[in-house]
């Protein structure tokens, strides 16, 4: 497998970097963390993603807040701070079961 990694600016909503992150997953690659950076005089989030050689699609990602309540029918694989809406935002990331 081979290492993506790309950044996602702070200004998108944690519900738009959820849809950005699908997306590339849709692309046979599977989010494993991100990571706060700066770029080009701005904060932004470092997006590291694992690629498949295959067809491999990972079960649906959820992106929640950590004071939100868990979703249902999900397994917590990481935790960490993002920016979103230009706010810092402690995340937890879900894969559906």
């Amino acid at each position: 497998m081979k290492t993506i990694r790309f950044s996602v600016a702070g200004d998108y909503s944690l519900e738009e970097i959820k849809e950005i992150i699908s997306y590339q997953e849709s692309l046979n690659s599977k989010f494993n963390d991100s990571k706060i950076s700066y770029q080009d005089s701005n904060v932004v989030n470092l997006v590291t993603f694992e690629q498949y050689d295959d067809a491999t699609v990972p079960n649906e990602l959820m992106l929640v807040k950590k004071s939100t309540q868990a979703p249902q029918n999900a397994t917590k694989f990481w935790e960490g701070v993002m920016v979103a809406s230009k706010e810092l935002v402690v995340v937890e990331a879900y894969r559906a079961n």
